[in-house]
């Protein structure tokens, strides 16, 4: 997406997100999306932060509780993934365990699964192990 994303874009980028993030019960907190390449959801603080504090606006940047984060990225599902990995960690450390914590029909615990992006022919989506769980915003069917 050599143009950028468009505000239509960043809006489901924003919602596969905070889909996935609600099966957590961590609050988020403020959350935006900023693209330099297209201006789409651009204020005038968000060009101040990132080109004081980041670099070049020639990205797509997520910003949540005033923490900005360069997402390389040019579909909308390999967007949110990126974005859900930088935050889980964080959501990680709130609960104080694993999260998303996958259990099998059996109540077996799986694994944590992990947000990648798309890579070798594989799509964006949650993974356990080597499995393909689900795609991004889809997460509460798993939990």
């Amino acid at each position: 997406m050599v143009d950028g994303f468009t505000a239509a874009e960043l809006v489901e980028i924003r919602s596969l997100v905070l889909a996935d993030v609600a099966t957590s019960g961590v609050a988020l907190g403020e959350f935006t999306l900023f693209d330099g390449r297209s201006s789409a959801g651009t204020s005038p603080d968000a060009y101040r932060v990132i080109e004081g504090d980041i670099g070049p606006t020639d990205d797509l940047f997520a910003q949540v509780d005033g923490h900005w984060m360069r997402i390389a990225a040019d579909t909308v599902p390999d967007a949110a993934s990126m974005v859900l990995a930088q935050l889980q960690d964080d959501i990680i450390d709130a609960l104080g365990r694993g999260w998303p914590e996958i259990v099998d029909a059996n109540n077996r615990f799986e694994g944590v699964a992990v947000a990648r992006g798309e890579s070798a022919g594989e799509p964006a989506g949650w993974y356990v192990n080597t499995r393909r769980l689900c795609a991004i915003g889809r997460l509460a069917r798993h939990q």
